[in-house]
């Protein structure tokens, strides 16, 4: 049985240096629970708790907001001291490594832990155990080599020989792992994923080559830096893209144990004689100077809240409130430019010869669009050398200034620029090329408009612009594309019963080759209780849904109706809830040819479940789009996605109309397709 002496472990904060720096209160308190000697120190993730690691291999929990409150987690075997505590970015695991070698791998959902053994040298100075930030692999430094083993199952992944390791980072992609190695003064960043190793220090020619052994070493959680600490005083900053040594100081004492801050902007050390001081970046300029230990640290750490700073030199642990520093919270590096997904023309899987992916577009003239995402947010966009911007605020979809002229069997240069907001760069070069198509059945356009001003009940209003709205848009359709005038008809202020026969009337009629385009206008009700949305006739009644037409009647008609493509454009009030599941607006630049393939059961609604004014923004920007269009072939999608962002802007109510599929109707994926007429 093992005995916990009364120990103090001190809140303390010392008064920085720094003259502008506020001085946080001194505290202390006593706990019986906790182990006599602390050698080792860890945050969770979550700041939940502070981990210690003891001379007898103890491994004790506190709450961060109950110091008192001491847990024993588990111990490890060989009653030695505990020199490396680590736990996963998920809290789910905490491993510990004692001097003999024994981990033990512990699992917060189950209490359970496994012990593992490694082959240590008294000579290894620092055996280390870490995690990689994605949290599926942890890295042990063993007598001359370094294990690289799979959480889950704790098979080996990996191992690699190396010279006495003192400094054991994961790169933030998890893909490389940092190795300061004492026996040859060198960094080596070991790439057990798809890139390349690399050694920094000695073999780069730095002045860091005729400096002692390397003591410490880490990689900075934003993925900026690269900082390693040499016997001798020497600390040397990295640049982790270029790999360049970007500053380098000569200290007094040497640095046994640096750690970067997890947002990346200091540089916390301490040193031989147990002076911790805070660091800027990337100049290495002291900030201040936190506090003294009575001797060099056997460990520190930093919590992912950026608010506290713990440590211990082999006695009573101190904690520091960091909070007045501001430091940012941990997040995920982002060391990759942005993501680009060009949308309009749609990219092939063709390369060019001269590395140009190949973009085919059966218009002559395109607005260029594209999706730009990135972890740390885009700064810029640029289409062909223009500056592009987002086409609605915090959007992550961009579309050129004007049109891009194309040519048929030529390609046309277009190039996407994009840097997020750390710097990241994505270029990417596309050959586009126009390329006219022929759609099987395009003749065969059906539409029935449905336009209800009048209502027969006095409680419900009337309304000023449907018929006039179904008109408007049955004539440009019949004038400008392939609708043929005995294929259209607009019924006015029709009753439930004659909405039921023309529905009916459409079902025996429409072929399989046929395209079928509905139109709605007129009141619209959504009922809570019952979760469903009706259509209003001429005939129906306040309070009693009789008459009303539900959106689970209108979509069994839809589903019956045996067309290729049907297209529903509803401009009422609480007009989304014809969607089974939840609609999008989302960008789509189809190839043609392919989406007209496939069967299409697709909404277009001027709002979700809200209210929508009489005078209708909606139908004015969709009518005016199909009046614009210059276009030969004219998807629904690309149609819905042009004037989208004018709705929403204009509408007084500043409505969100919504496009997508009709749920349980037989949509295969396709695309309603709108051909113009030819002169």
């Amino acid at each position: 049985m093992r005995t916990f002496q009364r120990t103090v472990l001190a809140l303390v904060v010392a008064a920085p240096l720094w003259t502008r720096a506020q001085t946080p209160k001194v505290s202390a308190f006593e706990s019986t629970a906790l182990p006599e000697v602390v050698t080792s120190v860890a945050f969770t993730p979550n700041n939940q708790y502070l981990l210690l690691g003891t001379e007898k291999g103890v491994v004790a929990r506190s709450t961060m907001t109950h110091l008192r409150d001491v847990s024993r987690l588990f111990v490890l075997g060989g009653d030695k001291p505990v020199v490396s505590l680590a736990v996963s970015n998920d809290n789910k695991y905490v491993a510990a490594l004692n001097a003999l070698g024994r981990l033990v791998l512990w699992e917060a959902a189950t209490s359970s832990s496994a012990e593992l053994s490694f082959e240590l040298s008294s000579s290894n100075a620092k055996p280390q155990v870490v995690f990689s930030p994605d949290n599926k692999y942890f890295a042990v430094s063993s007598k001359l080599k370094v294990v690289i083993m799979e959480t889950r199952s704790r098979a080996i992944v990996k191992e690699r020989p190396a010279g006495f390791v003192t400094g054991l980072a994961f790169s933030p992609n998890s893909q490389q792992l940092l190795m300061g190695q004492s026996i040859n003064a060198t960094v080596t960043v070991w790439a057990f994923g798809p890139d390349s190793s690399y050694t920094l220090g000695g073999a780069a020619g730095s002045w860091t080559a005729k400096a002692g052994s390397v003591l410490s070493a880490d990689y900075s959680p934003d993925g900026r830096y690269i900082v390693a600490t040499y016997k001798g005083g020497g600390v040397a900053l990295y640049d982790a893209q270029s790999r360049k040594e970007l500053a380098a100081s000569q200290l007094k004492d040497d640095i046994t144990l640096v750690r970067f801050t997890l947002d990346g902007q200091y540089l916390v050390t301490s040193n031989e004689t147990g002076k911790v001081k805070v660091w800027t970046l990337p100049d290495l300029k002291l900030k201040l100077s936190l506090h003294e230990y009575e001797s060099a640290l056997t460990s520190f750490a930093l919590s992912a809240d950026g608010k506290h700073f713990v440590g211990t030199d082999g006695k009573a642990p101190s904690l520091y409130d960091l909070s007045w520093l501001q430091l940012g919270k941990w997040k995920p590096a982002d060391t990759e430019g942005p993501a680009i997904a060009l949308l309009s023309p749609r990219a092939g899987s063709q390369t060019l010869n001269d590395g140009a992916l190949y973009a085919g577009s059966p218009q002559r003239r395109i607005k260029v669009s594209a999706r730009i995402n990135d972890l740390s947010g885009v700064q810029r966009v640029e289409i062909n050398g223009k500056l592009a911007q987002p086409t609605e605020p915090g959007g992550n979809r961009y579309e050129s200034e004007g049109l891009m002229a194309l040519e048929e069997n030529t390609y046309v240069p277009l190039e996407i620029r994009a840097v997020d907001s750390v710097g990241n760069v994505t270029q990417q070069r596309y050959g586009v090329e126009y390329k006219p198509v022929q759609l099987v059945g395009a003749e065969n356009y059906h539409a029935l408009f449905i336009a209800v001003s009048d209502y027969q009940d006095e409680k419900i209003p009337s309304l000023d612009q449907p018929v006039a709205d179904a008109e408007r848009l049955a004539n440009v359709l019949v004038d400008r594309y392939t609708f043929k005038r005995e294929n259209v008809e607009v019924i006015k202020n029709p009753t439930r019963a004659e909405l039921v026969q023309r529905f009916e009337d459409l079902a025996a009629r429409v072929q399989s080759t046929d395209n079928l385009l509905v139109f709605y206008a007129g009141h619209g009700v959504w009922d809570e209780t019952m979760g469903q949305g009706f259509w209003l006739p001429a005939d129906a009644e306040d309070g009693n849904r009789a008459n009303w037409f539900p959106n689970n009647q209108l979509k069994d008609y839809i589903a019956s109706i045996q067309s290729k493509h049907t297209l529903l454009i509803t401009d009422a009030c609480f007009s989304g809830g014809i969607f089974k599941t939840r609609a999008f607006g989302e960008d789509a630049s189809p190839a043609i040819e392919e989406m007209y393939k496939l069967k299409s059961r697709k909404a277009m609604t001027s709002g979700a479940l809200k209210p929508v004014p009489d005078k209708s923004v909606f139908l004015a920007q969709l009518i005016q789009h199909l009046e614009q269009n210059p276009d030969d072939y004219l998807t629904a999608a690309e149609l819905f996605n042009g004037f989208r962002t004018e709705v929403i802007n204009s509408s007084p109510t500043h409505q969100v109309p919504l496009y997508g599929e009709i749920g349980s109707t037989g949509d295969q994926g396709g695309e309603f397709v709108f051909i113009r007429r030819k002169e």
